[in-house]
């Protein structure tokens, strides 16, 4: 499962901006643990401040961020990367914008159990069983969050329709990922999808807006 989390710095110049002739933005991840991603992203940028000035002034800063998961996912495998930036200038003040990009980003095996667990207990055809399943999941939904620049917000992403699929005589991988829209990525993110048999109950993610 992939996730992007934006958050926004501004950084104030005593002088004036009026180009920004160079800039690069790279990350330092300096810990993962107990649900939180630690690290750095070390800025360099090399600006003018003004059109008619031939002296190139170089700024440097390394601004840190803790990235909150919620404990339902699992963070063994998650790989942390820039996915894209880019900057505003006023006056005097630069907006730096970045997009994180997490991956690998999976369900800890105790979650998928109970979902597997509150499919069983709802009541009806698997059509509204997904269907309740995925309503309250939508409720329990949490934020991911950048506590010290900006708050991840869920209603900007699609959420999560969990449905419970239970393998019949004439399915496999392909068709079961073409039934619901996913590829073997996304199904291999919640199942062990090695071997399937008669009645293996699958947790299919789709998504929804």
């Amino acid at each position: 499962m992939k996730q992007i989390v934006p958050f926004t710095k501004n950084i104030d110049f005593e002088t004036n901006i009026d180009e920004i002739t160079s800039i690069s933005l790279d990350k330092k991840v300096e810990e993962v643990k107990d649900g939180h991603i630690l690290g750095t992203l070390e800025l360099y940028l090399e600006y003018k401040e003004n059109d008619i000035s031939v002296d190139i002034y170089k700024y440097s800063d390394s601004i840190p961020f803790d990235i909150a998961i919620d404990d339902k996912y699992s963070l063994d495998d998650v790989k942390i990367d820039i996915d894209d930036f880019y900057y505003e200038i006023n006056d005097n003040q630069v907006t730096i914008h970045v997009d994180m990009l997490l991956d690998n980003l999976t369900y800890d095996d105790t979650e998928l159990e109970r979902i597997i667990e509150k499919h069983d207990k709802i009541e009806g055809t698997e059509e509204e069983k997904s269907k309740d399943l995925f309503l309250e999941e939508k409720e329990e939904i949490s934020d991911v969050q950048v506590p010290v620049y900006k708050t991840f917000d869920p209603n900007n992403e699609a959420y999560v329709t969990y449905n419970v699929h239970i393998v019949r005589n004439e399915d496999n991988i392909d068709s079961i990922c073409q039934k619901y829209g996913v590829n073997r990525e996304d199904l291999s993110n919640y199942n062990d999808i090695s071997t399937i048999k008669l009645g293996d109950k699958l947790i299919v993610p789709t998504y929804k807006k």
